[in-house]
């Protein structure tokens, strides 16, 4: 099948060129239209723009890229093995199956990173989040050495819904991170920042800071705190855990945190008991309404 796409090598420019299912060599690659990267396909680097007001897609099913950017609204899935990744613009990256990423991702001006599978691996990188950009981890491995730090920054979200969080998570810059499921290992929160819990693992390194400044708000119930639960004789201090049962069942496991009954900036918040109070109230309104009338 033909593929429309253009093609920058050296100084020359190459567009609307048709190639086979062959395998592909250049320094660099830019897209403009929709295209595959599929085994066998090396580049050093990679572009992804729009041609409006189509929106460009390129299905990466194999290959190895050494720097990929992508812009506009372009959209590329990951299935082969990119180096370091920057996402520009509201464009959107999609890592999933065998998907891996071994150097620094940086993600800009409200583009978006879906881990749907596949694994990111940086020996003391950084996966940083900027300019309201949007992190989702649904599957997958991210930070799979000890190295590799996760940073969500300047009015950025991270939504964590599965997957396994080897690297430290870090927030700060009034960003938002959303904790459903999965394992985090050490989290801090910090400048102004809001975490939220409804379910999962975190601090499985041993960790979950809360700041000054930041705002930590745990969802469920059947919430139990030990202080004393496990002695660590490499810090020569007691762990602690917490545990409760989130809003849809799921548990809650947070190790070498804060007291949450007596910290100022730790809420605790019941649910589903609190929207059934407020159903409950509803009802007695109406009920009084009727007698009332």
């Amino acid at each position: 099948m033909k593929r429309k796409l253009a093609v920058l090598l050296g100084y020359g420019v190459v567009i609307g060129l048709a190639y086979p299912a062959g395998i592909l060599y250049a320094t660099t690659m830019t897209f403009y239209a929709d295209g595959v990267i599929q085994a066998g396909d090396i580049y050093d680097i990679v572009e992804v723009y729009d041609t409006p007001p189509a929106r460009t897609t390129v299905d990466m099913t194999g290959g190895q890229v050494d720097s990929m950017s992508t812009f506009d609204t372009s959209v590329v899935n990951i299935g082969g093995s990119v180096g370091f990744l920057q996402t520009n613009d509201s464009s959107t990256v999609n890592l999933s199956g065998s998907g891996f990423i071994d150097g620094g991702i940086s993600l800009n001006n409200s583009s978006t990173l879906n881990f749907r599978g596949g694994a990111w691996e940086a020996d003391s990188g950084y996966l940083v989040a900027f300019d309201s950009s949007t992190l989702n981890v649904y599957d997958g491995i991210v930070g799979l050495v000890s190295g590799a730090n996760v940073v969500i920054a300047d009015n950025s979200t991270a939504n964590i819904y599965g997957g396994y969080a080897q690297a430290p998570y870090v927030a700060f810059g009034s960003s938002t991170m959303n904790i459903y499921d999965g394992r985090v290992g050490t989290l801090g929160a910090g400048e102004s920042s809001v975490v939220n819990i409804y379910g999962g693992e975190i601090g499985g390194n041993w960790g979950f800071g809360v700041y000054q400044s930041a705002t930590a708000n745990i969802y469920g119930s059947d919430f139990q705190y030990d202080p004393q639960w496990f002695w660590d004789d490499y810090f020569g201090r007691w762990i602690s855990r917490f545990t409760g049962t989130g809003p849809d069942g799921l548990p809650i496991d947070i190790r070498d945190m804060p007291d949450p009954f007596t910290s100022p900036n730790i809420n605790l918040i019941p649910e589903p008991a609190t929207a059934s109070l407020v159903g409950l109230g509803s009802l007695g309104l109406l009920r009084r309404r009727k007698v009332n009338g």
